[in-house]
């Protein structure tokens, strides 16, 4: 029994938790987050290169729902809005699909 619960607790320290967000992703959050009105109620999916899903509150207490965004590597964010979805769309193209 102990001999489990050391091998259990090497392998959660060594892997870490799934959920956990990596170094990269939790940059991206943080991005994300400074330019959201109220940015403590974004949750994230979908999180890879910098690119992924978020859903908020807006500042009218609206729920935004699975916005996609990008964070370039400048740090500047890009989220799909209806003004350039083309222009979204290449680059998440180019940058976010594996």
């Amino acid at each position: 029994m102990l001999v489990a619960a050391a091998v259990l607790a090497l392998l959660t320290r060594s892997c870490g938790h799934p959920n956990e967000p990596d170094a990269a992703a939790k940059y991206a959050r943080h991005q994300v987050q400074q330019v959201l009105s109220l940015p403590d109620t974004a949750t994230f999916r979908d999180e890879r290169n910098g690119c992924g899903e978020v859903s908020y509150l807006s500042d009218s207490g609206v729920k935004v729902t699975r916005r996609r965004f990008i964070v370039l590597d400048s740090g500047h964010v890009l989220l799909r809005t209806a003004d350039a979805p083309v222009e979204f769309a290449l680059i998440w193209k180019s940058r976010c699909k594996s």
